[in-house]
């Protein structure tokens, strides 16, 4: 049994640093061409929620309007064309979905 731990502890290990480097390295190719953009991360430290948002004037107002909100840094790089992502916020929860299907609108 503990042969079997030791190599699905090894492989799960070896998956996670390969990706992790792999996504980075995507991601630092990705933020430096023009068809990308960045997508800002900030996290509510009321409600434990993660926001994400491309719109850089809302990423400077939030922590200035709440010190509940903390910038994170950039999460990634989004292309500028393609679909587009909605944000709906439910005021009873206090989250945010992200869709691409304008029906769940």
């Amino acid at each position: 049994m503990r042969k079997y731990f030791k190599i699905f502890l090894g492989t799960w290990l070896v998956l996670t640093l390969f990706t992790f480097l792999g996504f980075t390295k995507l991601d630092r190719v990705m933020a430096d061409s023009p068809q990308s953009q960045p997508i800002y991360r900030l996290y509510n430290t009321r409600n434990m929620e993660h926001l994400h948002t491309a719109d850089v004037n809302e990423k400077n107002r939030l922590p200035k309007l709440s010190k509940d909100w903390k910038y994170e840094g950039i999460a990634w790089a989004a292309p500028v064309s393609g679909d587009t992502v909605f944000r709906v916020y439910n005021p009873k929860s206090g989250e945010h979905l992200y869709t691409k299907d304008s029906y769940e609108l």
